[in-house]
Parts: structure tokens; sequence; C-alpha cells
């Protein structure tokens, strides 16, 4: 009989080499391989328990000690999508167990997940269901999660539900031991209540900065008094980092941009010294705040420039919703420079936001979209020599070069996952279409916004997200993307198809996947390639 000793060792050994690497972001491309493969192993094992019978698993106490500690350190490392499908997993197999405190741990990690990749519903679906299970629950544990299914709300900007959730959690771990915080929150109860009141101040500040809430007083002095309590209250240096995030956007708020200035200053040598929570880095925060303080001078120029090197930054270890607020940020700040640049038209609307894309992930955002960008164009022209005359030449080579902008939405961990994606994971990329249409829309970009949308849509109506017939111009996008996908190296280590290869499997694909006069254009442009 297995008593899985050994299988549970090759899951310490994986948590030994996650504890020593850098973030994934920044190791080698030898590194990552070796890295798919552990997490591969990890993902079919976990896959493997959760389908036996209770049985048959193994001590499931024993592998959570191992496990929860896992999915901490691979988010640590940015490596968000593995904490969602291991912690998917993993949940399936506590809920079937009694111990309350270890299915709320895995179920905030879990929710977490969700809430970083913009799975809000989903998120809110687990929450409701541990709720119920767990009414009447009081321990470090549920007040964590009341905590975490807070921030989706804050993030949904359903301020009145996120606010009823922070003060639930505050007054519950008011009334537990230091030990347990320590234990279930990894986090003294001075920092989990003075985080929480940093939680209202953000919800208030955030009320404020809305222009649909016009009456700025009442929410910057509850800001105020948050801010006198906290300045008495005894917290760590690392979480006194966060106070300062809080307090240069009230300066901000105020139009005190010294101050702001100050403060943000003082941000940034934090952020150099690592001390912040679970030592996650501030660098991200310090930019993404940096561009909101130009942007509020009216100097858009240099807000374009901090938030670009907040994508940049992104990727690298954050602190958690980080991706959310950065690019919130930047759909205002680039919706600020097209209000400036409207003699330019859309053209620098479409550069700025591709290399805001190109900034965090070098493939997608860079060469891919250029080269979609530029096939587009071509087989415009082909197909106007060829009598389709309605053609907007130019809508479809902004269409093309802004085709997987929806990716900004994307965790980096997901788009460059190097590991089997698995059919959940699969569904999650498929979103990037109506994040696309989404962030386009809410620009002003809007020529092209149904084009972005419709590019994974099919003929014979099996694509997605509608399953609808595209235009011809949504297939031709849709084309370009496959064929230079098919033909370009990419970090996933897919071999490269030849040009001829790649032409054949498209044209065996006319009518049921392509427009035949978008596969006609293909076949036209890829002539003159070989």
């Amino acid at each position: 009989m297995n008593n899985w000793q050994a299988e549970l060792n090759k899951v310490k050994e994986f948590e030994s080499i996650v504890d020593r690497m850098s973030p994934i972001a920044t190791i080698s491309d030898e590194e990552l391989n070796d890295f798919a493969k552990d997490v591969s192993y990890i993902q079919n094992l976990l896959s493997l328990i959760a389908s036996l019978p209770k049985e048959k698993r193994p001590d499931i106490a024993v592998w959570d000690d191992v496990v929860s500690r896992l999915w901490r350190k691979l988010f640590a490392k940015g490596d968000d999508i593995d904490r969602y499908t291991f912690g998917d997993l993993w949940l399936k197999v506590l809920s079937e167990e009694s111990d309350e405190k270890r299915i709320l741990r895995t179920a905030t990690g879990f929710i977490a997940s969700c809430r970083n990749f913009s799975l809000f519903e989903e998120a809110l679906d687990v929450g409701a269901n541990i709720e119920k299970r767990f009414a009447g629950h009081k321990s470090a544990a549920y007040a964590n999660f009341l905590n975490t299914l807070g921030s989706v709300y804050y993030c949904k900007k359903d301020f009145e539900n996120a606010e009823k959730l922070f003060l639930k959690a505050k007054e519950m771990v008011e009334n537990i031991s230091e030990d347990e915080s320590k234990n279930w929150i990894v986090s003294t109860k001075n920092d989990f209540i003075a985080q929480e009141y940093l939680n209202l101040a953000e919800i208030n500040l955030e009320m404020a900065f809305e222009a649909k809430y016009r009456s700025k007083e009442k929410y910057i002095e509850k800001v105020e008094k948050i801010l006198c309590y906290l300045d008495l209250v005894n917290i760590t240096d690392s979480l006194k980092s966060f106070l300062f995030v809080t307090k240069s956007e009230m300066a901000m708020l105020k139009e005190d941009f010294e101050q702001a200035s100050n403060l943000l200053c003082k941000l940034e040598e934090m952020s150099k010294n690592g001390t912040t929570p679970y030592h996650y880095s501030l660098a991200t925060t310090h930019s993404r705040l940096m561009a909101k303080f130009f942007s509020m001078r009216g100097d858009n120029e240099k807000a374009y420039h901090y938030i670009r090197k907040a994508l940049r930054q992104v990727s690298a270890k954050t602190y958690p919703a980080e991706d959310i607020f950065v690019l919130e940020e930047a759909i205002k700040i680039v919706r600020k420079l097209y209000e400036e640049r409207k003699s330019q038209r859309d053209r620098e609307l479409v550069k700025d936001l591709v290399s805001l894309l190109e900034d965090k992930d070098w493939y997608t955002g860079g060469h891919h979209s250029r080269q979609v960008a530029d096939l587009c164009l071509k087989i415009g022209h082909q197909l106007k020599k060829d009598g389709i005359s309605h053609l907007d030449i130019l809508e479809l080579e902004t269409a093309g070069l802004v085709h997987d902008i929806g990716k900004l939405r994307i965790p980096w961990s997901l788009l460059n996952k190097v590991a089997p994606i698995t059919p959940k994971e699969r569904e999650i990329l498929k979103l990037h279409t109506k994040f696309g249409k989404e962030i386009l829309e809410e620009i002003g970009l809007l020529n092209c916004s149904e084009i972005v949308y419709q590019h994974h849509e099919t003929v014979d109506g099996k694509g997605y997200p509608l399953g609808k017939i595209p235009t011809i111009e949504a297939s031709i996008v849709g084309i370009c993307d496959v064929f230079d996908a098919s033909i370009t190296v990419n970090r996933r280590y897919k071999k490269p198809k030849t040009i001829k290869e790649a032409i054949t499997e498209i044209a065996s694909l006319s009518k049921i996947k392509y427009h035949q006069d978008a596969v006609r254009g293909i076949e036209s442009v890829a002539k003159s390639m070989m």
C-alpha cells in the first residue's frame, strides 16, 4: 500500500526550489523549463489525490502543512497561475474534510488568485459557499478569508460590501490570540487590524477620487481620522510602508503635491529595502503612484513614462491585485493622452497601447502585434485589388496592432506559462477578447473594438467568445494571428512551422474556421515571404 511519503518528499523538494529561486519572470529559459516539469508533476499528483475516494488518499493534514506553504511561496515568486490551479484542486480535497481552518486558508488563497485574474464572479461564488458553510465561525483564518473577500468587492468597486467585510474581519481579529494571528494570517494582530483600517481609508480615498462622488470633504475627514489613529498604533516597519502609500494618495487628493512628493521619495526608499508585508516588492506600487502624481499635475507624458515602468515591474513579485490597479491607472493616462493628441488621431493612441503591452510581455506586445498588423495591412491591400472595396485598411491594421490588448488584464504567469495549460486556464486566456473590447471602449478607441472581440470566432460557429460567424475583418485579424504564431518561436518551446506548413494547415480550414477571402489573402501574402 502506498504511504505517499515519496510523493510528499517531491513536493517538499519543489518547495525548496521555489524558496531559492528568483521571481519567475527573471529566471532563465532552462530554469523555467525545469520549473514547468515540476509544476506539471505536482499538478498531476494533486489531480490524482482529488480523484481518489477519501479512504485511499494520504493524510490530508500532513500534506496540507506542506502545500499551504507552497501556495504562498509560489505567489511571492510571481506565479499566481499555479497558486490558482493548485488551490482549485486542493480546495476540492479539503472541502471533504472537517478541518475548518485549513479549508479557510486554502479558500482564501484561491479567492485571492481569482481576484488577481479579474475572475470576480468565481471568487464571489466560492466566497458565498464558504460563508454559508462557516456562518458563525470565528477565527484568524476566517478573518483573513473575510479580508480577502472584501478585497474582491473593492476591486469590483463595490465599496459598500467591501467596507462591511473589512470591518467584520477587524472586529474578529480583535478577539483572538496573538499566536493564532501569526499562525493563520502570518501577521501580528496589530498589523492585521491596521491593514483593515488602511483598507477602509483606501475605500474612502477611492470614493473621493471618483468624479461621481462630488462631496470629498466627508471622505477626507474619515481618512484623516484613520491616519491619526494609525500614527499612534504600534505596527511593524513592513506595514508602515503601506501607511506611506495611503498618506501619499491623501496628499494628492488634497493637491498638496509637495508633501506627496516627499512621501513618495520615502516610499521609494522603503521599496528598495524590501521591508514590506510578506516580502512583496512595492516598486510597482511606487511607479503607479508616481504616474498618478504626474497625471494629477497635468504632465501626462511623465505619467505615461511611470505607468510603463510599473507594467515592466508588475511581472516580478508585487503586492496583491497590483496588476489590476496598474492597468486601471494606465487606461486613465492613455485616455488623457488621447484627449491631448486629438489632432494625431488614433495612430498615436494605438502606439501607446502596444508599448504598454510590450512592457508587460515582450512577445505578445512587441514583435507579434506588429507582425499581425503588417500582415493585416498587406491582406487588406490585396483584397481591395480583388474587388472587396468595403474594407477599411487602416482599421484592419489598427485592429491587428491591438488584437491582444486584452492580455494586459491577464497576469504574466499565465501568459508565459510553459507547463501544459489546463482547460480552466485556457478559459481564462480566452477572456482576453472580452477584456480587449472593454479596454478599447473605455479608452475611446471604438472603431476596432468589435474586430478585436471577434478575432477568435470561426465561420463554423465554434470559436469564442460568442460562437458566432465573424466579420471578414475579424477573420483576417484571426488568420494573421494564427499564421504569425505558427511560424514564430515563443517561450512555450513550441517548434515553429515553416511558412508552407502554416499555409497548408490554414488553407485546409477554409470555410471551416476562416473566411475563404481571408485565406486567399494570407496565401497571396505568404507566397511573397517564401
